[in-house]
């Protein structure tokens, strides 16, 4: 930073200096000086705008750096619009190659005052003259037994300077305490000078006593500069900046730096040579390197004001009485224009195309024209030219629009990625646009990445033991990752929390009504009356949808446990039923079977009280879509700078809707063995009075039971009941839920029972559970796919009434009318004709839920306990 020739006053204690000139290069300044400097005590010596940093950390108040707007007197529409920054005259950061040679301010000789053991008495030196180099003029050394420590204060110019037109004598001083400086600026702005002060900590000989001794010098006066501003038309040029009625002269503390006593109100010209045009850009320089002001820090008093002086005569006015001036800051006055009536404004936004983009659509463009006419005044009176100037522009609102409230909501749209959210304007349209999101997902292909991408299970995991370390066993385990893996032969839930559970197999206490048995439950070798499964000779995978994926270790059985492997290389979504049987001199039939659902642990994925996120078994045939399932949209607000004038525009995003279809596993009302109709999967032949029993049931674990249909009349309530272990006039209510005495609207504790064919710490919901998942299931929604059911009159037709979805409650209701018999309850999801999908338990407008037939294959979508 090259330093300008200037004068000061400096005063040691009360007693005032003449001022001295300094020159702005350093291979002047020894000349001066009667003696060379000595060898002894030195100084390292720099300038804290020397430091890398792009700027300067703010040391004053808050206020002092807040933008104002001065009004220029008798000029509607013009201003001075003043910022303040940490430094005098700071220098622009330099690139690492240049950084290096940039000159230290402190290039001439500087006084320094040293205080023992910190204290605020100058008395190891007072007023030493040091050299730019860092050199004392006298021979000082530093000796332990003189001086611990040391505090040293220092100020540049060094007082006493002379030249060949004044001499500046030094003051008579005593060493009692430290000096104020008086500083007085220079009248002529290109002689004025900066003070700059150093103060050290207190330095310990320890440290410092054989080596240069570190001053980083800051700045004492306010710099103050000039700029052009905001849509200054003027076509003219300013000759003269006047800065009048301001405080010339202030004393300042050596050791705290503050400045007092500011006196002598004078005015300071500055012409300009050349003169400055006001045609320039905004931000052009008017004032700067030895034509910025370096003036004395204050509050001004009043009648201080600036006056800018054009080439016509003209003078442009700005009260700046009252504002602040702090110290060691550079104060930028922008001269600019406010007045937006001088001009015609032109701002327009138009989108690149008026149709809605593709869901995978990314770039959606828009124009923005902005720019102002100046209007055709006199120019020979007023000093202006008719001219078209760009105007610069910004994005001042973004809004979506939410289809839940059917309103605006103002925000940052989630289909924007990124946006141009401003311009600098032009009579030319500025092309500009977004970059909208594409959110088409392939959840199907996603879902299989990561089920192959899941660490493999490389020692043997025993699928029935919880987070809790406890073993609760069921008729469903979900795997999540190839590998290999156990359970233990148990009759479905008859362990919880390591515990036999036998609620589920023995209810008891149970008082019947007149229409139903409560059933004690049977495996296949009879009545279940403890936990373990018995009678095993062999264990096979009855069937797998994905082949291959699902195979037993050897026999599968170890002990009593059933042991599987599923391959890592084949993990995709999939189902599996292992089934134990018993010996061929025992039949050979199957005693009981587990349901493997190879699927993400995500489905499981809720809160206590709502539904796990798919139905049982279910594997997607087709999932894919956008995240959003209606068009979205965004608004944005575009704001002209000056004017304010504002244009707005609307981006339409299309939807792709989701298709989520895939195939499930079916039961009929109160079995629990899955049937997948791609599976070695049967039924029974039509006919009246067919059904299975509860041993049947688990026999025959690939095979549909047909209804009963014993009589269609209304005192023989049997009809429609796949089960044949009660008489013709009654049915179990309990299959599922095992203390439901009266099947649809039993209210009492939920007791989950071995037939119920969800996972741990899963159960079949009842009716009034469903209501929870049209109301969106605690902002889980669950999947509710159109996937059909089983009729067993019509194997060959496979799945029937594929637009819908039916899923089974835990309960039964008795027909009424000339609906003989007994039904399952149950609740049905429709496709509608936009791609979504309507769910609930009841038909529109009626007051019971939705019944069919016992013996149909229907979904279970299980909910958390």
């Amino acid at each position: 930073m090259m330093i300008k020739r200037l004068s000061s006053i400096v005063m040691l204690g009360v007693i005032a200096l003449t001022s001295f000139v300094m020159t702005s290069c350093s291979d002047v300044e020894t000349g001066q000086n009667s003696k060379e400097p000595t060898d002894g005590m030195s100084f390292i010596v720099s300038d804290v705008q020397d430091s890398p940093e792009a700027s300067l950390p703010k040391t004053k108040a808050a206020s002092v750096y807040e933008p104002q707007k001065i009004a220029i007197t008798g000029e509607q529409g013009l201003c001075l619009l003043e910022t303040t920054v940490e430094g005098v005259n700071p220098v622009q950061k330099k690139g690492a190659d240049t950084r290096a040679s940039l000159k230290t301010n402190i290039d001439s000789d500087f006084g320094i005052f040293a205080c023992k053991s910190g204290s605020n008495t100058p008395d190891f030196m007072y007023n030493k003259k040091v050299s730019s180099a860092g050199k004392l003029y006298d021979h000082i050394t530093w000796n332990k037994s003189d001086a611990a420590s040391l505090k040293f204060y220092a100020v540049a110019p060094a007082l006493g300077t002379t030249d060949a037109t004044q001499r500046i004598q030094p003051a008579v001083y005593s060493n009692t305490t430290l000096p104020y400086v008086e500083f007085t600026a220079n009248s002529d702005v290109k002689k004025q000078t900066d003070l700059m002060l150093a103060t050290t900590d207190n330095m310990q000989y320890d440290n410092y006593g054989s080596s240069a001794i570190p001053l980083v010098f800051t700045h004492a006066t306010t710099a103050i500069k000039f700029k052009i501003g905001n849509t200054l038309a003027y076509n003219r040029e300013i000759t003269k900046i006047s800065i009048q009625g301001v405080y010339s002269k202030g004393q300042v503390d050596l050791r705290t730096k503050a400045w007092s006593n500011q006196n002598t109100p004078a005015n300071y010209d500055l012409t300009l040579t050349p003169a400055v045009s006001t045609k320039q850009a905004k931000g052009a320089t008017v004032t700067d390197g030895e034509n910025t002001f370096l003036m004395v820090p204050q509050t001004l008093p009043a009648g201080a004001k600036i006056v800018i002086t054009l080439d016509n005569g003209r003078q442009i006015i700005a009260n700046i009485a009252g504002k602040v001036w702090a110290p060691g800051t550079t104060k930028t006055y922008e001269i600019s224009n406010d007045n937006v009536a001088d001009w015609d404004y032109t701002f327009t936004v138009e989108p690149a195309s008026n149709a809605p983009y593709a869901y995978n659509a990314t770039n959606a463009g828009f124009n923005v024209t902005s720019y102002r006419h100046l209007k055709d005044y006199n120019a020979s009176s007023t000093g202006r030219t008719n001219v078209d100037r760009p105007v610069s522009w910004q994005i001042s609102k973004k809004e979506y629009f939410d289809d839940a409230t059917n309103s605006w909501v103002e925000g940052t749209p989630s289909m924007l990625v990124s946006i141009d959210n401003s311009g600098n304007g032009g009579t030319s349209a500025e092309a500009k646009s977004a970059t909208l999101k594409n959110d088409y997902k392939n959840y199907k292909a996603l879902r299989e990445a990561e089920l192959k991408a899941a660490p493999e299970v490389t020692t043997r995991k025993d699928l029935s033991i919880g987070a809790n370390g406890q073993r609760t066993t069921a008729n469903c385990y979900i795997v999540s990752a190839g590998g290999k893996y156990q359970f233990p032969m148990v009759y479905g839930n008859a362990i919880k929390n390591g515990a036999t559970n036998t609620a589920a197999f023995k209810p008891g206490n149970l008082s019947a009504d007149a229409n139903s048995y409560i059933k004690t439950f049977v495996g296949g070798s009879g009545d279940i009356t403890s936990p373990n499964i018995t009678g095993v000779a062999s264990a096979e995978v009855t069937w797998c949808s994905e082949p291959g994926l699902v195979t037993l270790e050897g026999s599968g059985i170890n002990g009593n446990n059933i042991e599987f492997n599923v391959d890592k290389t084949k993990m995709k979504e999939a189902s599996a039923i292992i089934t134990v049987k018993a010996s061929a001199s025992a039949g050979g039939l199957a005693i009981w079977s587990w349901h493997i659902w190879i699927t993400s642990q995500d489905v499981v994925n809720t809160s206590a009280g709502y539904f796990m996120l798919e139905p049982l078994g279910f594997r997607h045939t087709q999932w894919e879509g956008t995240t959003y399932q209606k068009d979205r949209k965004m608004r944005l607000t575009f704001k002209q700078a000056e004017s304010g004038k504002t244009s707005t525009i609307e981006i339409t995003q299309k939807a792709l809707p989701l298709v989520n279809k895939g195939e499930s596993m079916f039961y009929q009302q109160g079995r629990k063995d899955p049937l997948w109709w791609q599976s070695p999967f049967t039924a029974q032949s039509y006919g009246e009075d067919k059904g299975f029993t509860l041993q049947q049931a688990a026999q025959y674990n690939t095979r549909m039971a047909e209804s009963r249909r014993t009589s269609w009349h209304a005192t023989t309530k049997g009809n429609w009941d796949w089960n044949w272990n009660p008489d013709a006039d009654h049915t179990y209510f309990n299959l599922w839920d095992a203390k439901n005495t009266v099947g649809y609207g039993y209210t009492g504790t939920f007791i989950k029972t071995v037939y119920d064919p969800s996972p741990a710490g899963f159960h079949v919901p009842r009716a009034s559970d469903f209501t929870k998942i049209k109301n969106g299931n605690n902002n889980k929604p669950a999947t509710v796919p159109t996937i059909g059911r089983l009729n067993p009159d019509y194997l060959s037709s496979g799945i029937v009434d594929f637009d819908k979805g039916y899923f089974w409650s835990s309960e039964k209701c008795t027909g009424t009318g000339t609906y003989y018999g007994y039904y399952g309850v149950l609740a049905q999801s429709t496709a509608n004709a936009d791609g979504s999908i309507s769910f609930g338990a009841f038909e529109s407008g009626a007051s019971t839920p939705t019944f069919s037939n016992s013996s149909f294959g229907y979904s279970v979508i299980s909910i958390k306990e």
